[in-house]
């Protein structure tokens, strides 16, 4: 749940994947409460509390945080090859540049893979290689940028093209600019 929102002097719980993160809360039809991600999907919705200060639960935000997760980096590593079984090389890279602890970075990537479509994750997955970059708020970021999170009927990342090297050309999109304000600002 994280900080929950807060409206109306209520408080409504979020997926606890979204715990930290900045969401944004909109009210429907005067009787409901959407919760938006950055991506502006809706990861949870709840009916308006008439009562002032209640607290609004949906149990399902919190069933990833009552499994008993997994607390070695050798279970971790399992699990993840057993999930991504082409991406060994992103988990070594993990592992190498985490070395006092690996499984701090692996376990919330796997929790990701609750949330996200598996394409979606095999292509943070390569971006995180390409730029060598192996922790979990990477690949979160490229996730909230460009991933599909689980539905119904997701469609899948097309990752055609390759880049430098012969790796896959990344589909991550930023503006620069800002970074480039950023630096004529300083310089």
């Amino acid at each position: 749940m994280g900080l929950p929102g807060l409206v109306g002097g209520s408080r409504y719980s979020v997926p606890a994947v979204y715990a930290g993160k900045r969401v944004w809360l909109m009210v429907s039809r005067g009787t409901h409460l959407l919760v938006l991600d950055a991506q502006r999907q809706i990861v949870a919705e709840h009916a308006l509390s008439q009562r002032h200060g209640t607290t609004v639960l949906i149990q399902e935000h919190y069933a990833t945080l009552r499994r008993t997760s997994a607390r070695t980096t050798v279970v971790l590593a399992e699990q993840f090859l057993a999930r991504f079984p082409h991406q060994r090389a992103f988990l070594e890279g993990l592992i190498a540049q985490h070395k006092l602890n690996p499984a701090d970075q692996l376990r919330p990537v796997l929790e990701l893979a609750d949330v996200y479509e598996a394409a979606s994750l095999e292509h943070a997955f390569t971006t995180a290689r390409t730029y060598n970059t192996y922790s979990h708020t990477f690949v979160r970021g490229i996730l909230e940028q460009d991933g599909t999170v689980h539905t119904a009927s997701s469609a899948s990342v097309n990752s055609g093209g390759s880049g430098v090297f012969g790796i896959g050309a990344p589909l991550v999109h930023a503006d620069l600019g800002v970074y480039q304000r950023v630096l004529e600002a300083v310089g």
